[in-house]
């Protein structure tokens, strides 16, 4: 009785008017599906858009700086297991190793990856073997700085790894400022890795992702030294 009363009142008597209520009443009824089923839609469309815009947020940014720092074995390590990761989807990578001079194990099998990799540096610094001054070491670890910043300049890499770096940095070889302002300005789409024992809170600040290599135990405290194929 309330739908037939909202259409034709309170006198409904008759076939007729029985037949036009109902009529009335479906076709209310089909509105009111029709109204719940545009609801719906707009709600549907609502959520998709945010989603959409959410990815688009997220992924506005898609190369970043990473740190790898700490007292730890393993940052090295860490950022040539990223290498390989980045060449294995036909990223190009350039790799600068700063301090050391020794080519490490990883170098010749890195290059037959077709991964560009120098070691540029002059040794550990300050060491009982170490014959070289430090403004030579300075000398060095700018040259490589130098050619680092001019292989990327001309485009074309993917994933730039400032390998011992940040060790560099610390040891006033290098000027932060420098370093910093080099990845405010990089080419668009190089993503690069830093790293080094003893980041500052600047260089940590400034990256997108930093992990801290803690060493908790170390043959080397047993008096072992660095070992071909572990170490180097």
């Amino acid at each position: 009785m309330f739908w037939r009363n909202i259409w034709v009142g309170s006198n409904v008597n008759g076939s007729k008017s029985d037949h036009s209520c109902r009529l009335k009443l479906e076709r209310w009824k089909r509105f009111l599906i029709f109204v719940q089923s545009v609801a719906g839609q707009l709600w549907f469309l609502t959520k998709v858009a945010g989603s959409v815009l959410l990815a688009a947020s997220v992924n506005a940014k898609d190369f970043f700086v990473y740190v790898f720092t700490g007292d730890g074995k393993g940052k090295t390590t860490a950022a040539l297991g990223q290498a390989l990761r980045a060449r294995g989807r036909g990223w190009k990578v350039l790799i600068i190793q700063f301090i050391k001079k020794i080519p490490s194990g990883e170098v010749e099998p890195l290059k037959k990856l077709g991964i560009d990799i120098f070691p540029m540096g002059l040794g550990f610094v300050g060491v009982s073997k170490d014959k070289s001054s430090f403004k030579k070491h300075q000398k060095a670890a700018q040259q490589a700085f130098a050619f680092a910043k001019e292989k990327v300049g001309g485009g074309g890499y993917n994933l730039l790894i400032l390998d011992e770096v940040v060790v560099a940095i610390s040891l006033g070889l290098l000027k932060e400022g420098e370093v910093r302002q080099f990845l405010r300005k990089r080419p668009k789409g190089l993503n690069v890795i830093l790293t080094g024992r003893n980041a500052s809170e600047s260089l940590i600040e400034g990256a997108d992702l930093v992990t801290e290599m803690r060493e908790i135990k170390h043959p080397h405290k047993a008096g072992y030294k660095a070992r071909p194929g572990l170490e180097y």
